[in-house]
């Protein structure tokens, strides 16, 4: 009869090799950037990830992949509440659940790069140069006697409406095509001064303890970056859509929904009442209207080389 500790009653033990031999087979211990000791897939101090063999064709085609469609996943998780739930991604950084979704100041850039892209393709068309030389000179007589029609009336001395004269003549025998890409250009650094401004007046409506500038700043930047995104689908849509009544419903939708979500993100990130949200909603609406045809024309000014 065998003993109970018998060895026969014991289950087979495979042999295992030592915590050493496991490490020392590792290819590389350490970080190739920063030099650190590595223990998992990821460097702990610089966030680097462990890749053996970074230099292979599949291991390029895997990268590529993965940036395309899950690589930075959060912007995939980010682009649906900034469309459906205003204030949603300002409320969530603000309570510190950021990892989840793109930061706003690279999410405000990716989108105004590609609205400037959209913006830039699918532009108004020009109208086709007069094929002879005297439909030219007929052309060019009444396009300086359009300009000057136009710039008589504006108050001062000849020398203040010479530049706006030159600069509606450069236009218009450019037939605008020089002016908007410019323009396109100089809008995109006007963004970068007009937010901020907007914030500090935001903040002025908004100035209870506890909420401070960037906070506001944060708002406006999602909110901007919906306007980048809705009106980039809407210029697509637009082009392909056939000139009648569906392009103004699209039109009047777009809108619409561009003043229910201004009204609801204030709503969603202050948690204040509909009255008074309202009031500072209309205050934050003229102040968006003011900063936003000055930025439109001071930057059409730059522009065209008057100023």
């Amino acid at each position: 009869m065998l003993a109970p500790n018998s060895s026969s009653d014991l289950p087979v033990i495979k042999d295992v090799p030592p915590v050493a031999a496991t490490i020392s087979a590792a290819p590389d211990a350490r970080c190739a950037n920063c030099g650190a000791d590595v223990t998992g897939r990821y460097c702990s101090a610089c966030g680097q990830k462990v890749e053996y063999r970074s230099h292979s064709l599949w291991n390029f085609i895997v990268q590529a992949t993965e940036v395309l469609t899950h690589g930075d996943s959060r912007l995939w998780r980010t682009l649906g509440p900034l469309m459906l739930r205003p204030g949603f991604l300002t409320q969530q950084f603000l309570s510190g659940h950021r990892a989840s979704y793109l930061p706003p100041f690279r999410l405000y850039i990716f989108l105004s790069v590609i609205f400037f892209m959209v913006f830039a393709l699918i532009g108004p068309l020009t109208t086709k140069p007069s094929p002879n030389r005297v439909d030219q000179t007929a052309d060019a007589a009444s396009t300086e006697a359009l300009c000057r029609s136009s710039v008589d009336p504006l108050p001062g001395p000849e020398w203040i409406r010479r530049p706006f004269l030159n600069a509606c003549l450069k236009t218009q025998a450019d037939q605008s095509r020089e002016l908007g890409r410019n323009l396109i250009h100089n809008l995109g650094r006007a963004m970068l001064v007009f937010l901020p401004l907007l914030a500090a007046f935001t903040t002025c409506l908004y100035s209870r303890p506890g909420r401070f500038y960037v906070d506001n700043l944060l708002l406006l930047v999602h909110d901007q970056a919906f306007v980048f995104l809705l009106m980039s689908i809407y210029l697509v849509v637009l082009h392909w859509l056939p000139a009648g009544a569906m392009t103004s419903v699209l039109t009047i939708g777009v809108f619409g929904y561009c003043i229910f979500y201004f009204y609801r993100s204030l709503q969603t990130v202050y948690s204040e009442s509909w009255l008074r949200t309202s009031i500072k909603f209309l205050a934050l609406a003229m102040g968006y209207l003011v900063c936003a045809v000055g930025m439109l024309f001071l930057t059409s000014l730059y522009t065209a080389k008057i100023i």
